[in-house]
């Protein structure tokens, strides 16, 4: 499975933060886009992330209802922590790339600046 994004690992350190979170508190939490929200559960669900509470009707014929409820497995968890750690690995390498890009900059503009000056320097002696 692929990293998750953002918004997945907010809605999984949700469910993981709060045990036993009905559906409508998640959808209330995350209501951008309800129906975004409830496919992200559905592929939770598929993947083994979350698993939904359930309860089993035997009063006549056995029916087996869900209780949107919903619990994070341990495979959610490792899930969840691995991409944290790689997105906190990304953002670390993005750090370190763009503060090399900004001492490479100045390193540039300090040696621009000696050659400027030498160039300014020189057009003043030939003013003379």
């Amino acid at each position: 499975m692929d990293n998750l994004n953002k918004y997945d690992i907010k809605i999984l350190e949700y469910i993981s933060e709060n045990k036993d979170v009905k559906k409508d508190f998640i959808l209330s939490k995350f209501s951008k886009n309800k129906n975004a929200t409830l496919s992200r559960l559905e592929f939770f669900k598929k993947e083994k992330l979350i698993r939904e509470e359930q309860e089993l009707d035997t009063s006549s014929v056995p029916i087996l209802y869900n209780l949107e409820i919903f619990n994070i497995t341990p495979l959610g968890l490792k899930t969840l922590e691995d991409s944290k750690l790689s997105l906190s690995y990304f953002l670390s390498a993005n750090r370190k790339s763009t503060l090399a890009i900004i001492i490479s900059a100045i390193a540039l503009l300090k040696s621009f600046d000696s050659t400027i000056y030498k160039g300014i320097q020189l057009i003043m002696k030939l003013l003379k």
